[in-house]
């Protein structure tokens, strides 16, 4: 289960990097992880094939662009005009 966490971790720097600055981003980057290391440990418990229970757990997120930048205190303006960040949020495809 070690390359899923990794690839989850992998998954979170990329939805939360731009601002971990802020520690109500941090601190929910943490609750998230959490939340789908526990999702994933219960789909591969009940014989989920990884690649599918990987699919699954960063499906449930959503997409927390919204919230990622309210917590950070980013104006969506802002947000608009800086390219490299709707990048580094966007919903990555499992």
């Amino acid at each position: 289960m070690s390359n899923m966490q990794d690839r989850i971790d992998e998954y979170l720097d990329q939805s939360f990097g731009p601002y971990e600055d802020s520690p109500a981003v941090a601190d929910l980057r943490i609750e998230v992880r959490h939340d789908l290391i526990e999702r994933l440990a219960d789909l591969l418990e009940r014989q989920v094939p990884e690649e599918v229970a990987y699919a699954q757990v960063i499906a449930s997120v959503g997409d927390m662009n919204a919230t990622i930048r309210e917590l950070a205190g980013v104006d969506q303006a802002d947000a608009d005009t800086d390219s490299g960040s709707d990048q580094a949020i966007g919903h990555q495809e499992p």
